[in-house]
């Protein structure tokens, strides 16, 4: 949904099932930002998949490279090889949470993302006063991993449920990338950077902290990190992204399969991805722009798909609700929403 008045939504979204292969899915929402900044999340909506996919699939290759020299080796010496999958998985049962990702599982996204921000700053796109976040959600089936990478403060959620039902429990993917966040706070200030809000006439400050050089009311970016805005990168904003990884366990492995649909029309507004399941454990991927979350917390976005029968309605519900909080607080601004859902079902 485009807001502000805005002729054009700069909000993106990626979505790609299979990713690569059966079992695999890529989701991702792009917040395009500044005069160009639908032109940014259009490049990278279309380039990040491929490049991305590129770097997965070399690091997977190594990384079954090396499980088979260790597998051989051990078979030489007489030993077992491979290790317990409750080792590697974690207690059955237990608790998700998102962790951070160590480093062989960071390099593929991280050169990924480097890679595109190269090609973008090549391709002619206006980068000096525009730019975009990226969110970008890796479900690994075959590995029942989720993984997790970002920059800037479009923000991925994902949500659980048990087999005997209740209410859908919030689990954090990402952590958004604002300037008043204490450790990109740091990094800003030691590259010449100041970190404030807007000053009106009588000295008041409000809205957003922004990223302004130390002696310059320039640029005023409201994220730490992002790609394009070339200025920024003097005073530390960049493209490099977290990540994070959450280990579903063996029971979510590739056996289940479920199909999808769209929600909503006018440009990348939502998008679900979801099949029905019964009396089965569930798990939702929620990922959006801050249009979402400048108004709405974790928890409340999770409770509205709830609310809904499908990933895609889950998806247009959650647009209205967001519109709804920007109208109660001024009717005459709203920012572009863009939200994604993919609905999982244990067993299926």
């Amino acid at each position: 949904m485009a807001g502000g008045g805005k002729l054009e939504n700069q909000d993106r979204s990626i979505v790609v099932e299979p990713f690569g292969k059966h079992g695999q899915l890529l989701l991702g929402v792009l917040d395009g930002h500044g005069t160009f900044g639908h032109l940014v999340s259009s490049y990278l909506a279309r380039h990040l998949p491929h490049v991305l996919y590129r770097h997965i699939n070399a690091a997977a290759k190594h990384e079954a490279a090396a499980a088979g020299a260790a597998a051989a080796a051990a078979a030489a010496a007489g030993g077992e090889a491979g290790a317990d999958a409750s080792a590697v998985n974690g207690a059955a049962g237990g608790p998700l949470a998102a962790r951070p990702a160590g480093r062989a599982a960071w390099l593929p996204f991280g050169a990924a993302f480097a890679d595109v921000d190269r090609m973008l700053c090549g391709s002619g796109v206006d980068v000096l006063e525009s730019g975009s976040t990226a969110v970008v959600c890796h479900l690994d089936l075959d590995a029942a991993r989720l993984a997790t990478a970002w920059v800037g403060d479009s923000r991925a959620v994902l949500a659980a449920r048990g087999a005997g039902g209740g209410r859908w429990r919030a689990i954090a993917l990402s952590d958004d990338h604002k300037p008043e966040r204490p450790d990109e706070k740091v990094r800003i200030l030691l590259n010449g950077g100041r970190v404030e809000q807007l000053q009106d006439s009588f000295g008041r400050r409000g809205g957003p902290h922004r990223v302004w050089f130390r002696h310059l009311n320039y640029p005023g970016l409201a994220m730490s990190r992002a790609f394009g805005d070339l200025p920024c990168r003097r005073l530390g904003v960049h493209p490099e992204p977290e990540v994070t990884e959450v280990d579903l366990g063996p029971e979510w492995g590739a056996k289940r399969r479920s199909g999808g649909g769209g929600a909503g029309g006018g440009g990348p507004r939502s998008w679900g991805w979801g099949g029905k399941g019964a009396g089965c454990d569930e798990l939702m991927i929620l990922i959006a722009s801050d249009g979402v979350w400048e108004y709405m917390d974790n928890q409340e976005a999770v409770d509205v798909l709830a609310g809904q029968p499908d990933a895609s309605a889950g998806a247009a519900a959650l647009v209205s609700a967001a519109v709804d909080r920007w109208q109660a607080v001024d009717p005459s601004y709203i920012d572009d929403i863009t939200v994604v859902v993919a609905r999982l079902h244990r067993g299926q």
